[in-house]
């Protein structure tokens, strides 16, 4: 199964240096890499049956910044 971005807010965007509309219909994997998208593709599957899911990303950063932690529920 692909997985395709039907929404982007433009918070997550920026991180990728896209606009929510750049993101919209492009494939996870496209966006976020192939080592990353495996690690999505495993979790979805348990949050649409229904289990909650608390995920900590860290995001590296430009140089000069602090990388980002981002939770992910």
């Amino acid at each position: 199964t692909d997985y395709v971005y039907q929404y982007a807010n433009a918070r997550v965007a920026a991180l990728y240096k896209r606009s929510p509309a750049e993101m919209v219909g492009q494939r996870v994997e496209d966006i976020v890499g192939p080592e990353r998208a495996r690690q999505i593709e495993q979790e979805v599957p348990r949050t649409l049956a229904g289990e909650r899911v608390v995920i900590e990303r860290r995001i590296a950063a430009a140089p000069g910044r602090a990388a980002l932690v981002m939770l992910v529920t």
